[in-house]
């Protein structure tokens, strides 16, 4: 029997000038199943909707070269956004939304975002990459020790990954000094520096990691969960 052909995957852009909160949100979404696009100013993102049909648009109020009311607007009147939802991002209390469209707030809720974009666009569509589930996430640890500041940020690290599976996560430490050609093409400089390798696109953090919910969102954004009890 012929296999009924899937349903194409619903298509997100992301409009969104910090690449911390780019690369979270794009990552988070794609591992979902979704196809997403990402712009980093207004008019990138005014080219990208011109150019295809998108059936979610989430963007920071706040871009460099006009604010993504004006984007958005704009869009709508060109006929543009149809058919398509719009989330927008910020970090305001009140923010100046004349057109009302739906608000997050930062920090973002990755979790959040997830559940409202699975709101808006239903179930994500079948990937065929189920063999990729469980991939652990690559994380690679870039120290100068006996530096404070590198040794605090390895103990860190792995305080946290004590947290999660062992199979989830595959760490690796490295001194800088010993790995510089590894460390260049890694595209890190300084140290302590944390590289998320893969899945999806890389994400670097720098310092000694004391912010631990910067490491599990990092996580959650690759689909990896703490263990539980």
């Amino acid at each position: 029997m012929r296999a009924a052909p899937r349903s194409p995957a619903a298509r997100v852009l992301v409009v969104e000038d910090s690449r911390d909160v780019l690369d979270l949100i794009t990552v988070a979404l794609g591992r979902q199943g979704w196809q997403v696009e990402a712009a980093v100013r207004a008019d990138e993102g005014l080219v990208r909707l011109a150019e295809r049909h998108y059936d979610l648009v989430i963007a920071h109020l706040g871009l460099p070269d006009r604010r993504a009311t004006e984007m958005l607007r704009e869009a709508r009147e060109a006929g543009h956004l149809t058919t398509t939802a719009v989330l927008m991002i910020t970090g305001q209390a009140n923010p100046d939304n004349p057109d009302a469209f739906p608000v997050l707030a930062k920090p973002i809720d990755i979790e959040a975002l997830v559940r409202q974009a699975r709101t808006i666009l239903g179930a994500p569509a079948a990937t065929g990459e189920d063999d990729e589930e469980g991939t652990p996430v690559e994380l690679v640890l870039y120290y100068t020790p006996p530096w404070p500041s590198s040794m605090k940020a390895r103990r860190n690290l792995e305080r946290i990954l004590a947290g999660y599976e062992a199979h989830a996560v595959h760490l690796t430490v490295r001194d800088l000094a010993e790995h510089p050609d590894l460390a260049e093409s890694d595209g890190v400089v300084f140290s302590p520096t944390l590289l998320k390798k893969s899945p999806g696109a890389p994400v670097w953090m720098l310092g000694d990691l004391s912010d631990a919910t910067a490491i599990t969102d990092l996580l959650l954004a690759a689909g990896i969960e703490p263990r539980r009890g």
